[in-house]
């Protein structure tokens, strides 16, 4: 059983020792408040909320409401991504938190498995959820995947491969996210992103994750057409949060953020 295998039969587990209640109401929520946000003429950054790694432990130093208002108050930060996977030392309260300190954008990632899982991601303010290919049946994924624009947020399917992408593809998506983390091994390499996108129509916005540690790797993506990306670790770790996302950001080379 290899890391990806173990984590999703441990979500599992706790799935289906819980009582899901399916919700008649919902907060209002700006339709496509997340896919206006990132298809603005600028490059995004979605920061993540990541407490700790299956592989690695604690990251985050800081408590969840100070990296959020960080976060909250960079400009070069588009959207923000919650985790709320307990194998990452994550909760549904991170999500809950996230949407009482920021209006921005909020991402939930998770091993999306059912869909009371969206509905309770919605309940707690989520403008969009992410799916990944690898774990669900095709059945599985367009059916979470309607169930998501349905409630007017925005499903983010993750992708690793050309098998997951061709999966995919087939639900005519607005937004795929390209993880360069091979999460059978955990391995990482930014150039997955590179390899990927020649196969991806150029109507589709395309957000790298994983791997991008520092303006370089920022550079290489952005000059190979990559206007989204998702960076978690090299932020949550470093000694001055605030810079890091500068630091990040001039890796574009903009000079603005719009």
């Amino acid at each position: 059983m290899n890391i990806l295998d173990k984590l999703v039969e441990d979500k599992r587990k706790i799935i289906y020792n819980r009582i899901y209640k399916i919700p008649t109401s919902f907060p209002y929520k700006e339709k496509d408040y997340f896919f206006n946000t990132l298809a603005k003429n600028r490059f995004n950054i979605i920061a993540e909320v990541k407490p700790s790694s299956p592989v690695k432990g604690t990251l985050l130093s800081l408590s969840i409401s100070e990296i959020l208002r960080i976060y909250d108050m960079a400009e070069e930060i588009s959207a923000i991504s919650i985790l709320t996977a307990e194998s990452f030392s994550a909760s549904l309260v991170n999500l809950q938190l996230a949407r009482k300190i920021t209006k921005k954008p909020l991402l939930q990632k998770d091993f999306i498995l059912i869909p009371e899982q969206i509905y309770e991601g919605r309940l707690l303010g989520a403008d969009a959820i992410l799916l990944i290919a690898r774990i669900l049946m095709e059945e599985e994924l367009e059916s979470l995947y309607r169930l998501i624009i349905k409630l007017d947020m925005e499903p983010i399917i993750e992708i690793y491969d050309e098998r997951d992408l061709e999966k995919v593809l087939k639900l005519n998506p607005r937004i795929v996210m390209i993880n360069n983390r091979d999460l059978s091994s955990f391995k990482v390499d930014i150039k997955n992103t590179i390899r990927l996108l020649s196969y991806i129509p150029k109507d589709i916005l395309v957000i790298s994750a994983s791997g991008i540690k520092d303006k370089e790797d920022i550079k290489i993506l952005y000059e190979h057409g990559v206007r989204a990306v998702l960076v978690g670790e090299s932020i949550v770790t470093s000694e001055n949060p605030k810079e890091k996302i500068k630091e990040l950001f001039e890796g574009c080379g903009l000079k603005s953020v719009e």
